[in-house]
């Protein structure tokens, strides 16, 4: 059986939130509440009761790539947003 649009977003934030729970040595409530201001999102989503939108999925990806540690492997099968380069003030 071939999985929905949402499980497979939700296998990809939670690739993403697992990995880098584990590179920051925190826990997925901690780092619910850091991301998205709730610390039962992650959890909900590995239970399976968690929905989310689009827009969020891009939010939570874009804060992740943002975020995520110099010299980490990304997980291999999420596609990474890119970083808009920024300039410091001269």
């Amino acid at each position: 059986m071939q999985k929905s649009f949402e499980q497979v977003c939700k296998e990809k934030l939670l690739s993403c939130a697992d990995a880098y729970a584990r590179q920051r040595n925190i826990k997925l409530t901690t780092l619910g509440r850091i991301v998205v201001n709730d610390s039962r999102f992650f959890s909900q989503m590995h239970d399976g009761g968690r929905s989310f939108t689009v827009r969020k999925y891009d939010e939570i990806l874009h804060w992740f790539s943002r975020n995520w540690a110099p010299g980490v492997a990304w997980p291999d099968l999420v596609e990474r947003p890119a970083v808009p380069v920024t300039r410091d003030a001269a």
